[in-house]
């Protein structure tokens, strides 16, 4: 029962806010599947043309990421 009332304390912090959520399953998803920063990059995800970029911040964070270590 404690797991239980732990994730719903969890969706009643998230309510309201798909973006972190959508961020917190992005970062999920990577650990779950030993995935590197940029397999991260490469991710085909959803987003809605008229509101925002077909980038995730988490994305371009991660694409910025192996820009700067490639180079060094």
């Amino acid at each position: 029962m404690k797991r239980m009332l732990d994730t719903n304390a969890y969706v009643e912090l998230l309510k309201g806010n798909a973006e972190v959520a959508k961020r917190i399953d992005i970062a999920a998803t990577a650990i779950f599947h030993g995935m590197a920063v940029d397999d991260v990059g490469d991710l085909d995800l959803s987003y809605t043309p008229p509101l925002g970029s077909p980038w995730e911040a988490v994305q371009m964070g991660a694409q910025a990421w192996v820009r700067h270590t490639s180079q060094h």
